[in-house]
């Protein structure tokens, strides 16, 4: 009969089942035949395995080693004249390259700045010949203009222009001043200071209407004489052994001496 019994196991039956399982000693390593073995006729049940390099042979076999005969493998180059060696240097690999890797991004800002730097010479130099042939044809013209100017003005008639309107203004601002009795005094006796001898008398030949002017003003010894040729503010002190001349007349025909020695300016 059957020890089966329908519904959950007994609690006492899982505990010892877990006890036995807890302490029974593990099991030893079986050995299995790896695959592919068999062929290359290795026997795991021989004992331990050793391996050694092989002979290569022509298409992918080797060569059979004689029973209980291992010898050392020495390898060679394939041409023993030729040193695959000679002119490598180990430590080359440390140095930097004599041609650097080049950086596109740099290579075209390169490129760009010397474009740049081209076309704006280019265009400066181009500036420079246009303002320079701007200044020869003004410096042209002007000359041009000169020289037209100077074929056709008369220099002379300029200057001789300019000397009458000078006597002209100078004329007109000597009679707008008027006769000062003061100023005309101080004259009279800066005149008789050059005398010979200031103490000899001398006469005075003056306007009729400085006469008056000069009342009560001069040395005893200068005596006034009024003469209608004389202009007013002008004077002629006679002595015996000096004259003496002063007015506006004489002032203006020394200047007009003095523009005359002036030459007229080159153009």
């Amino acid at each position: 009969m059957s020890d089966f019994v329908a519904g959950f196991s007994a609690r006492q039956n899982a505990a010892a089942a877990a006890l036995q399982q807890a302490f029974t000693p593990p099991g030893g390593f079986a050995r299995t035949d790896l695959p592919g073995l068999a062929g290359l006729g290795i026997d795991l049940g021989s004992g331990p395995i050793s391996f050694r390099a092989r002979s290569p042979m022509p298409g992918g076999q080797s060569a059979a080693e004689p029973a209980g005969e291992v010898k050392p493998r020495h390898f060679h180059p394939v041409n023993r004249a030729e040193d695959p060696t000679d002119g490598w240097d180990p430590f080359a690999a440390c140095e930097p390259g004599a041609d650097p890797a080049t950086d596109p991004i740099a290579m075209a800002r390169a490129a760009g700045h010397a474009e740049g730097y081209a076309e704006g010479v280019e265009a400066a130099t181009a500036e420079f010949q246009a303002l320079a042939a701007g200044q020869a044809r003004d410096s042209q013209l002007l000359d041009g203009i000169t020289q037209a100017l100077a074929a056709r003005i008369d220099r002379e008639l300029i200057a001789g222009q300019l000397r009458h309107t000078v006597m002209a203004l100078v004329t007109r601002l000597v009679g707008e001043i008027g006769i000062d009795a003061d100023r005309l005094t101080a004259r009279i006796e800066g005149a008789v200071d050059l005398l010979t001898d200031a103490q000899e008398s001398a006469m005075l030949r003056v306007h009729p209407d400085d006469v008056a002017l000069l009342d009560g003003r001069l040395p005893q010894t200068i005596f006034p004489v009024g003469d209608p040729t004389i202009e007013r503010g002008s004077f002629v002190l006679e002595s015996a052994s000096t004259i003496v001349e002063d007015g506006p007349r004489l002032w203006l025909d020394q200047l007009a001496a003095v523009m005359d020695k002036v030459p007229v300016p080159q153009c």
